[in-house]
């Protein structure tokens, strides 16, 4: 988040847009907006996120990161879908504030949180795949994602039990260490997180 508090950092800002771009839009198509409303929607998210991130502060008294995203993200779709009810173009219109009027705000947040991690996770194992051998890296994906037993993974890939475990505990180490690049402050984000999800 350090970051892209600076706005010239035109790196960590393609790298932020990578990473939650897909999240910000995947809301957006899983609340029945149109492709063309989702990408509007989100480029109204991302403007935001980089006109007040200069301002943002860590405070786990408020909340964290991935809680304020959500605030922005649904702020900008409500204030989307305000502007169409106020100037409808067919029908689907109040259909569509009826459907969002009927989702369980605790749910939606539980939605978005598994969401921003599998899309984190997802970004930092793409982000670090290569700095593997790849029998490390398949150790790896065997073992934590596809919950293969350790056994065979090692007889299958001619390594021994120990090196599979110790090629997971790398990997997944340095998985976590990507992520805390970004997320330093959110401790709870491994927290039940099963890499498959």
């Amino acid at each position: 988040m350090a970051r892209i508090k600076d706005n010239s950092n035109e790196a960590a800002w393609r790298e932020f847009i990578q990473i939650y771009r897909p999240l910000v839009y995947g809301f957006c198509i899983n609340h029945q907006l149109q492709v063309a409303d989702a990408n509007d929607v989100t480029q109204e998210v991302m403007k935001a996120i980089s006109r007040s991130i200069a301002n943002f502060e860590y405070d786990p008294k408020k909340g964290r990161f991935r809680s304020w995203l959500f605030t922005v993200t649904r702020s900008k779709f409500n204030n989307f879908l305000e502007s169409r009810y106020k100037h409808p173009q067919g029908s689907g219109d109040t259909e569509m504030l009826r459907f969002i009027e009927d989702q369980p705000a605790r749910e939606e947040a539980e939605d978005w949180d598994k969401e921003f991690k599998r899309q984190t996770l997802a970004s930092a194992m793409e982000a670090v795949e290569l700095e593997f051998a790849p029998k490390t890296w398949e150790a790896f994906v065997r073992t934590a994602i596809h919950h293969e037993p350790g056994k065979d993974v090692a007889d299958e890939l001619d390594l021994s039990i120990g090196a599979v475990y110790i090629a997971r505990s790398r990997v997944t180490t340095r998985i976590k260490e990507w992520v805390r690049r970004f997320l330093k402050d959110e401790t709870d984000f491994f927290d039940d997180l099963d890499p498959a999800t």
